[in-house]
C-alpha cells in the first residue's frame, strides 16, 4: 500500500506500526519537505487537499522553500503558514 519511496522517507520510524490515518499529519510531512513528484502524486491520492493545507500551515518541520512551494500549489496565504512567520521561534 505505501511505495517503497515513502517508505525512504520514514526512515526513522517502524513502518509495522505505521496506521496511515493515525499518523497522516507526519507522512504528508515528510512527503511535502522530502519527497520527489512520484511521492507528491501518491499523497495528493491518498490524503486529501484540506490534510495537505493543515500540514503546510501548521507543521514546524516543513522548511520555508518548501513552505512557499506549498503555498503556491495549495494556494495558502502564506501569513497562514506557521514556518513563515514568527508563530514559532527557532533556537539557533
Amino acid at each position: 500500500m505505501i511505495p517503497k519511496s515513502i517508505k525512504m522517507l520514514l526512515w526513522d520510524i517502524d513502518l509495522d506500526e505505521l496506521d496511515l490515518k493515525k499518523h497522516s499529519f507526519f507522512i504528508i510531512e515528510r512527503a511535502v519537505k522530502y519527497g520527489d513528484e512520484k511521492d507528491v502524486q501518491w499523497m495528493l491520492k491518498m490524503f486529501s487537499k484540506e490534510q495537505l493545507i493543515e500540514v503546510v500551515k501548521r507543521s514546524k518541520n516543513v522548511d520555508k522553500k518548501s513552505a512557499n512551494y506549498w503555498a503556491l500549489r495549495l494556494g495558502i496565504d502564506r501569513s497562514e503558514i506557521a514556518c513563515l512567520n514568527n508563530t514559532f521561534q527557532k533556537i539557533h
